[in-house]
């Protein structure tokens, strides 16, 4: 199994270093590019996770090199200047196993047991699969990792007190204002993010609710109320009635600047105005919360509310990462196996192709057939230990079936 991945994450970057180092939409033609000009040869699948938390690319490579040698192409893309030493980290096969199935489960992430990044895992897999960049073994290795993710999520209790950055934005409101549910907000954007505020804020009895989008956007919130999207360039109108304003869009660019906002303090009166900036890169100049009447919380404002049950939750994601480490072990091994009977079948089939029916007869009178053929054709001395402490049944099994097929 050759998986490995690098990256970089809340845990040992901060937010405006975790900015320099995201990989959006815009980069794909590059990265796919770069696959077939320098690492059509070495690297035969991978795909990207780019989410406020971290960016990490998993790969399927046989050296370290070929990794390392793929991490400063990008990192040279992306303009980086942090430490690489520092900043990033680079893990494979087992140890990448085990990261990608802590990942998906949330006992990785900053709000540990947050929610929203299995989906995310998922979503990313695919939008690279459909480009046609994940091989049979990342899809192998993928499906017993979202598999494992599910368990450790059902079966500790990493998910038993559910946290999301949704509950997270409804608690700061509860927290700052004495009737949260009477205020007029104001979103911005659509993923996964943002769907799932808007749906939690109308659950929870917030019914002045507006949403923009660089794209038109229905979200069901019931089923018997949508919500349609407002185009993204009226945003100035917008801000003139709502009180709050929460932003999580995918932009390289802050979309919400110093100017906008004093102007519409202008119009607003002074009234005092909530920003929630939950994008990464940040989607409203850090320089806005200078001014008078202006409350920007960012992302690490909002994780700050995470801490309550800290210590539950840590013990939870200390026996989670038992487990994982034990299941991936299994997954290993079964890896390893299917790749073993793959291997002895394929060279089986080359060996005993065009042998007569008094040959195959014979050799599978033997009790110990792997002796036999090891004696009688020269195979490379891996594979014959693999021959040999294979199941005799399943090498009889393999032999009938290549009888069959000749």
């Amino acid at each position: 199994m050759n998986l490995r991945l690098f990256g970089i994450s809340h845990k040992i970057a901060n937010l405006e270093q975790r900015e320099s180092f995201i990989l959006s939409k815009n980069h794909i033609n590059y990265i796919t590019d770069l696959l077939e000009r320098k690492f059509s040869d070495q690297l035969s699948s991978l795909f990207f996770l780019s989410t406020c938390n971290r960016t990490e690319c998993y790969m399927i490579c046989e050296t370290e090199q070929t990794c390392r040698d793929f991490f400063l192409e990008i990192y040279k893309m992306l303009d980086s200047d942090l430490d690489q030493e520092s900043f990033f980290y680079f893990k494979a096969r087992d140890d990448a196993f085990v990261h990608l199935c802590k990942v998906g489960s949330g006992v990785d992430s900053r709000i540990i047991g947050e929610k929203e990044i299995f989906g995310q895992l998922k979503n990313a897999f695919k939008e690279y699969d459909e480009m046609g960049l994940i091989s049979n073994q990342m899809r192998d290795i993928c499906d017993r990792a979202f598999s494992i993710s599910k368990f450790i999520r059902n079966e500790t209790k990493i998910d038993s007190t559910p946290i999301s950055i949704s509950t997270l934005v409804l608690k700061l409101l509860k927290e700052l204002f004495e009737n949260p549910t009477e205020q007029n907000i104001l979103l911005i954007g659509a993923g996964d993010v943002a769907t799932n505020i808007i749906k939690n804020l109308h659950k929870n009895g917030y019914k002045e609710i507006e949403f923009h989008n660089r794209t038109k956007k229905i979200i069901s919130i019931s089923n018997s109320l949508k919500l349609e999207s407002k185009p993204l360039n009226k945003i100035n109108l917008a801000l003139k009635k709502n009180d709050i304003l929460i932003s999580s869009i995918n932009s390289d660019f802050p979309i919400i600047g110093k100017g906008l906002i004093e102007e519409n303090l202008k119009l607003r009166k002074n009234k005092p105005l909530l920003l929630i900036d939950l994008g990464v890169p940040r989607n409203i100049e850090a320089a806005v919360s200078s001014s008078e009447f202006v409350y920007l919380y960012t992302l690490e404002d909002i994780e700050n509310f995470s801490f309550k049950n800290l210590k539950e939750r840590k013990q939870s994601a200390s026996h989670a990462t038992t487990l994982i480490k034990a299941m991936v072990a299994d997954s290993i091994r079964e890896i390893d196996e299917d790749n073993a009977k793959e291997q002895i079948f394929i060279t089986l089939s080359s060996i005993l192709r065009g042998k007569n029916e008094a040959y195959i007869s014979q050799l599978l009178s033997n009790k110990k057939i792997a002796d036999v053929i090891i004696e009688d054709f020269d195979i490379e001395d891996d594979l014959a230990h693999k021959l040999t402490t294979m199941d005799n049944k399943i090498v009889i099994s393999m032999i009938k079936e290549i009888s069959r097929a000749s």
